[in-house]
C-alpha cells in the first residue's frame, strides 16, 4: 500500500466554539450504569473536530438522537423539524419515490456539529454525496456484517480480501471500524455516476464476491443467510441510504466509535470495542497522519470495462 502522509486535518474547532456551548444535563449518565455522561460525549466531539468535520461536513445526514441517556429511547431523524439548533443548516431534497421535497439536515461547521451533540445526537450517518451535488455519490461503502460466530481475525481478513479485489479493478479502499464486529470498507469514485448505477455496481461487486467464494459471504441480507459467513452489504449506497460516519459515536455501552484506520493498524488490531470515546480522543491527539489520506481524491470511474468483468455474476 501507498505510505501514510504525515499529515493532520487544518483546525476546525476552536476554544471559542467550545466555550459557546451550554450543555443541559452534564452529568447525565449516558447508556446504562458506568458508562460517559452526556457531558464527556460533547467533549468528544469537539476532541475530534477537526477529523471529523472533514467527513461529515455539508453532506445530507441522518442523525441518532438519545435524549434521555437510555438506549431504548434512541431514534433516528433525518428532516428538520421544530428544535432543530439553528446553527444546523438545511437543504431541500426530493423524496425517495416521489416528487415531494423536504428539508434535509447537514452540518457545515464546528457550530452546527457542537450543537447537535448539545442536541442530544449520539451518531451521525452522512449520505455518499456532497449537498453541492445531492444527486452525484463520491463514495462506495462496502459494510462486512458478520455472524455472531465468526472470529474478529476472520472479518479483518475479509476486509483485506475486498481491498485486493477492489485493487484488481482500478479502486482504492479504505478501512474503518463500526463500532460493533463488523467493518466498512470504503472506496471512492468519480461524481458523475448516477444513484442507480453505483447501488448496482456495488451489488453486482458483492454478487461476484459471493458467488466466487460462497463459503465465505453472502450477498443475502438475514442471519440465517449469513450462518458462519459475512454479509457484504450494499444496500448502503442507495440514494438517501446511509452508513455511520468516520468518528462518529455509537449509542451502545460503552460509547463505541467508528473509527478510520490504515490497513496496517487493521492488522495489528485485537479487539475494535477498545477503539472508544476515551480512546479515540486520545488517538486523534497524538496522530501525526491521516490514516485516510487520500479518500477525497478524484476517485474511479464504473466503466464499461468494469461492468463487463462484473456482469457475468447474477
Amino acid at each position: 500500500t501507498a505510505p501514510v502522509a504525515k499529515t493532520r486535518p487544518a483546525r476546525q474547532v476552536s476554544d471559542r466554539d467550545l466555550a459557546n456551548v451550554w450543555v443541559t444535563n452534564p452529568d447525565r449518565v449516558m447508556f446504562g450504569k458506568g458508562g460517559p455522561s452526556k457531558l464527556d460525549l460533547v467533549l468528544y466531539y469537539a476532541q475530534v473536530g477537526d477529523w471529523i468535520l472533514p467527513e461529515l461536513a455539508r453532506r445530507p445526514v441522518t442523525l441518532v438522537r438519545c435524549p434521555t441517556g437510555d438506549v431504548a429511547d434512541v431514534f433516528y431523524q433525518r428532516h428538520g423539524g421544530s428544535g432543530i439548533p439553528r446553527e444546523v443548516k438545511r437543504i431541500g431534497l426530493r423524496e425517495e419515490g416521489g416528487k415531494e421535497r423536504a428539508d434535509y439536515l447537514y452540518v457545515d461547521d464546528a457550530k452546527g456539529l457542537l450543537a447537535l451533540a448539545q442536541f442530544g445526537v449520539i451518531e451521525f450517518h452522512p449520505w455518499g454525496c456532497r449537498v453541492d451535488k445531492p444527486e452525484r455519490p463520491d463514495r462506495v461503502v462496502f459494510d462486512l456484517d458478520p455472524d455472531e460466530g465468526l472470529e474478529w481475525r476472520e472479518v479483518v481478513d475479509a476486509a483485506h480480501h475486498v481491498r485486493d479485489e477492489l485493487a484488481e479493478l482500478g479502486f482504492a479502499a479504505f478501512v474503518r471500524t463500526t463500532g460493533g464486529k463488523g467493518l466498512h470498507v470504503v472506496t471512492p469514485i468519480t461524481r458523475r455516476h448516477s444513484w442507480a448505477a453505483t447501488k448496482a455496481f456495488s451489488r453486482a461487486f458483492v454478487v461476484r464476491l459471493a458467488a466466487l467464494e460462497p463459503s465465505r459471504y453472502t450477498a443475502t441480507s438475514g442471519a440465517k443467510n449469513r450462518r458462519g459467513r459475512i454479509f457484504v452489504d450494499f444496500l448502503r449506497n442507495g440514494r438517501s441510504a446511509t452508513a455511520v460516519g468516520s468518528y462518529s459515536l455509537r449509542a451502545r455501552a460503552g460509547a463505541p466509535v467508528a473509527t478510520p484506520l490504515t490497513w496496517a493498524e487493521l492488522a495489528d488490531l485485537d479487539d475494535p470495542l477498545a477503539l472508544d470515546y476515551a480512546t479515540v480522543a486520545r488517538r486523534v491527539a497524538g496522530l501525526d497522519h491521516d490514516p485516510w489520506h487520500g479518500l477525497d481524491g478524484p476517485g474511479a470511474g464504473i466503466g464499461r470495462e468494469i461492468a463487463e468483468k462484473l456482469t457475468k455474476y447474477k
